[in-house]
């Protein structure tokens, strides 16, 4: 199997938001359980860096939360 080359954190989080399709938004366990399955990362090594990666786009305005989910603007 052909080894993806890995993009920044940020990049994953919202790809991984767009392939969920959720209408009702995605959690963060969600996002980080797509990650670490499409790009072979441990889970527990990529949570922290999801969480962060929110973060900034919720003060960037670029997502939205929605009742503990987070919602691509």
């Amino acid at each position: 199997m052909p080894v993806r080359k890995s993009q920044k954190i940020e990049a994953q989080v919202v790809e991984a938001i767009r392939k969920l399709q959720a209408v009702q938004g995605s959690t963060p366990r969600e996002i980080s359980n797509y990650i670490a399955q499409e790009y072979d990362i441990a889970d527990s090594e990529i949570r922290r860096h999801v969480q962060l990666a929110l973060k900034r786009g919720l003060v960037y305005g670029i997502l939205q939360r929605l009742k503990g989910q987070v919602l691509k603007n």
